[in-house]
């Protein structure tokens, strides 16, 4: 199977558009997107196989006002720690103080992790995408 897919955990749609033009320019890369952690959970095992890289947010907000809880980006980094490292992960979250938890749960399951501080408008296209097309280079 191969290696094809970026995994993203991102709740606000801005972002979400940005993320998908950034993807865009990588050649034979496709991109799945979740804006909740229960619904990433529930899909990843679908996804692993295919993933070139994953990157979570933390603190993830409802789509709408009836939505369940979105829970954060700790629960998928829980859920990721104990099945066999397939790829990077990269921690693109504002909670500086969750980031850390996420990110100790992730390498103490073997995992390669890279945080990146969303700052200003263009981060993804800035930081966030030269960092990927580095790690998916590995």
């Amino acid at each position: 199977m191969p290696r094809d897919a970026i995994l993203i955990l991102e709740d606000n749609a801005e972002r979400r558009d940005h993320f998908t033009s950034a993807v865009a320019s990588l050649p034979g890369i496709s991109l799945v997107v979740w804006p909740d952690a229960p619904a990433m959970i529930r899909e990843l095992p679908d996804w692993l196989g295919r993933a070139r890289l994953i990157s979570l947010d933390h603190d993830l907000n409802p789509q709408h006002p009836e939505s369940p809880d979105p829970l954060t980006g700790l629960e998928v980094a829980v859920f990721l720690a104990p099945h066999t490292p397939c790829c990077p992960v990269i921690l693109h979250t504002t909670n500086y103080l969750r980031v850390e938890s996420m990110d100790r749960e992730l390498r103490d399951g073997g995992w390669q992790t890279v945080q990146i501080r969303p700052f200003r408008d263009d981060w993804i296209e800035r930081f966030w995408l030269p960092k990927v097309r580095e790690l998916i280079s590995q």
